[in-house]
């Protein structure tokens, strides 16, 4: 279900400012006034169950800031940080100075609750009033099928590798207890220096990481299988000299 009291509209100090520090010509001028959002709502109405599950952000504004990803080339951070400081990207999200604004999981968990095809098809839908206002040629550089299931599908992959990574670990424990502890610790820096990235570069990371700690939890099978061996080997030769 959607918050019923997401909006803050700008105040008339608002629309001075923006007035006053955005460009008449500005691209974000231009293309809030080129393509009306409005309509998306019902694209995406059905995605949002009255009653059912935390209230939702405006999807319409998820939309935008998604834009503005593309368009400036933002992880879902970065599309935030500047939102909060960019007059020009409030201007567009139709966000007074003082409206709070999302956190960053909340974009990953819109791209994934309307799904490939259905962000597609809204996607299609800007990107035909923008061809109709002249502004495809322009800056606006909407990404294509691949990148769209790549925003969906990255998130999934980020929590399976986690799932796998945690697996492995608590299999690990019970031989390797003080190495575990290294590991989770080398997980919590790896997490902080990788926050600002976008998620593909994050799921890089962490691949990278989760090949290394397979390998690892490789070695200390090898080395448990040979000294079973070497304690069988021990067991067999007392049997066999007790004969």
């Amino acid at each position: 279900m959607l918050k019923a009291d997401y909006y803050v509209a700008p105040t008339d100090i608002d629309r001075l400012v923006f007035e006053k520090l955005i460009p008449a010509d500005h691209y974000l001028r231009r293309l809030k006034a080129a393509v009306d959002f409005e309509p998306l709502r019902a694209l995406v109405a059905d995605c949002y169950v009255e009653g059912l599950g935390a209230p939702a952000e405006d999807p319409v504004r998820m939309l935008k800031l998604s834009l503005l990803q593309f368009q400036y080339d933002l992880s879902d951070s970065q599309v935030l940080r500047q939102a909060q400081v960019n007059v020009a990207f409030r201007f567009f999200l139709d966000l007074s100075l003082e409206s709070p604004l999302p956190v960053p999981s909340l974009l990953s968990q819109c791209r994934t609750r309307l799904g490939v095809e259905r962000f597609q098809r809204v996607f299609n839908e800007i990107l035909r009033q923008a061809r109709a206002q002249g502004l495809v040629k322009d800056r606006l550089r909407l990404k294509d099928a691949t990148h769209l299931i790549a925003n969906i599908a990255i998130p999934s992959t980020l929590r399976l590798v986690a799932q796998t990574r945690e697996q492995v670990l608590a299999a690990a424990e019970c031989f390797a207890a003080a190495e575990v502890v290294t590991q989770r610790t080398h997980i919590d820096a790896m997490r902080q220096a990788t926050a600002d990235l976008r998620e593909e570069q994050r799921l890089l990371a962490r691949v990278a990481h989760l090949r290394d700690l397979v390998a690892w939890g490789e070695q200390w099978q090898q080395q448990l299988r040979a000294a079973a061996g070497r304690v069988a080997a021990v067991g067999n030769g007392r049997a066999s000299g007790g004969v």
